[in-house]
């Protein structure tokens, strides 16, 4: 027998998946709607050292083996009636407005409650949800005085210095600069630091950046780390459930990413003029692709491949990275995403089961992940034949 899902009984997780959902088609769109580096003022750099939607009809189905030899057959439909499930969501709708009410209240009251704390990770996530811009820099120098070896912690704070330059004259370049130190292997940093320089004027600064991105060994940018920490967050500061708390830390992870159309422009503008940034940016496209674990990531990375290569008259290579971005997306069409999203119904049940998946996509990258997690849902589901209808 269906039973109402737990989520139509708390107005809140509605919300969160709501905004979670457009996260997810912000991921898999264009590109980041990320804060562009304000303009800065000129400064000397030095050279850098060497170096979940509504399922629809028809939903997947796994099948795994017993340890008594029998087989099971996973379907989420099996656990929940979907129907009845999208007749009441709709009704709850019709009091949309009090949702949101209540979401913004829940939210005000955690951010209060983390922006009094002394924990450098929850000072950090009190600044993501602040919208003054001199308060989120007073947060997240708290943050980092706290916590000053901290590379996740110094990412975060070049990325809200970035948004809000103009207002609070943050010391976007010292950050940056530390960042660098922290974490002089990422590909992204670098990027960041050639974006940053490039707005300051300092062109040459800029290069040296991008050529040091091209030759880094990694491209991380935090994404399964700052849903961590928010959920970790908000299980300290509410009584939000941990469904609930997952959903909102993939949200501001996705709205924190990087931004990428700064990246492409800047390598669009500056490979049309010199080729030594047409290969620099090629390479760290190359570098992105290879070892990026995002899927918006990698897109970018073929983009920008595209931009140098265009840049630099290689027709027959840009041809070879324009079928590669043509495979990349039919790798992750709409039935494969909806699979994945029917499987992430038990799997954001499950702080186990979540938390494998984060370690998936550290390990194997975001399209690995989907395969794994979706073999390890039908695998709980049938060590758990009691769960609840889900979400």
């Amino acid at each position: 027998m269906a039973v109402d899902p737990p989520f139509l009984k708390r107005p809140i997780t509605l919300i969160v998946l709501l905004l979670s959902a457009i996260g997810l088609l912000f991921l898999f769109g264009p590109w980041s709607s990320a804060p562009v580096v304000q303009s800065i003022r000129p400064e000397v750099f030095p050279a850098p050292a060497p170096a979940p939607a509504s399922p629809t009809a028809g939903a997947q189905t796994l099948t795994v083996e017993d340890p008594s030899g029998e087989s099971y057959t996973f379907s989420v439909e099996d656990l929940c009636d979907y129907d009845e499930f999208e007749q009441k969501a709709n009704r709850f709708m019709d009091d949309f407005s009090g949702a949101v009410e209540e979401y913004e209240k829940t939210l005000n009251a955690a951010s209060h409650r983390l922006a009094v704390s002394g924990d450098p990770e929850h000072l950090h996530v009190a600044a993501l949800l602040e919208d003054d811009p001199a308060k989120r820099i007073e947060l997240i120098t708290r943050a980092l005085a706290a916590d000053r070896d901290n590379a996740f912690r110094a990412w975060g704070a070049v990325h809200l210095c970035a948004g809000a330059y103009a207002e609070t004259g943050c010391p976007l370049q010292a950050w940056q600069e530390r960042l660098l130190q922290l974490d002089s292997e990422n590909g992204e940093t670098w990027v960041q630091a050639a974006l940053i320089r490039m707005s300051a004027g300092a062109e040459g600064a800029a290069l040296r950046a991008m050529q040091r991105a091209a030759s880094a060994s990694e491209s991380r940018v935090y994404w399964p780390d700052t849903i961590e920490m928010i959920e970790r967050a908000f299980a300290a500061a509410s009584d939000m459930p941990f469904r609930d708390r997952v959903a909102l830390g993939a949200d501001f992870a996705g709205t924190n990413l990087p931004n990428y159309s700064s990246y492409l422009n800047l390598c669009r503008q500056q490979s049309a003029q010199s080729m030594d940034w047409a290969y620099a940016c090629l390479r760290y496209g190359e570098l992105s692709e290879r070892e990026g674990k995002m899927l918006i990531v990698q897109r970018v990375a073929l983009g920008i491949q595209q931009v140098a290569l265009k840049a630099l008259g290689d027709e027959e290579q840009l041809k070879a990275v324009v079928d590669r971005s043509q495979r990349s997306r039919e790798s992750a069409d709409t039935t494969a995403l909806e699979n994945f999203q029917r499987s992430m119904a038990v799997v954001t049940g499950s702080p186990t089961l979540y938390s494998r998946y984060l370690a998936a996509v550290k390990e194997h990258g975001e399209v690995a992940s989907m395969a794994i997690m979706q073999d390890e849902a039908a695998r709980w589901v049938l060590r758990h034949k009691d769960l609840e209808c889900i979400p």
